[in-house]
């Protein structure tokens, strides 16, 4: 329980739970997740991962995500009607002081 609550500190501490936090955690790690397996993230496939959201309420987080810089919206120059997600280097950074919170737990 202290490896979460450290976490959710964090989150907290890079203002990442502002508007709907569940949400924007679920976002961030679904983003992670995908980029772990590397697989292409686009925002469709984001509509689908996070289905219980209405695709409205998810942009709206998804856009607030972007301009605190955390993830990267692209628009790839073959397809101009997609969009693809990725993580930002602060969002790598974040990243990383979790992995180094659970390192220390173990």
């Amino acid at each position: 329980m202290e490896i979460l609550t450290a976490i959710l500190r964090l989150f907290r501490e890079e203002k990442v739970q502002e508007g709907n936090s569940m949400l924007s955690i679920l976002i961030l790690i679904t983003v992670l997740d995908f980029e772990k397996r590397n697989i292409e993230l686009s925002l469709k496939k984001l509509y689908l991962e996070l289905g219980q959201f209405s695709d409205v309420t998810i942009r709206k987080d998804l856009n607030r995500l972007s301009k605190a810089q955390l993830l990267n919206i692209e628009t790839p120059s073959d397809d101009l009607r997609s969009k693809i997600i990725t993580s930002s280097p602060r969002l790598k950074s974040i990243e990383l002081r979790i992995a180094n919170l659970n390192c220390e737990q173990l």
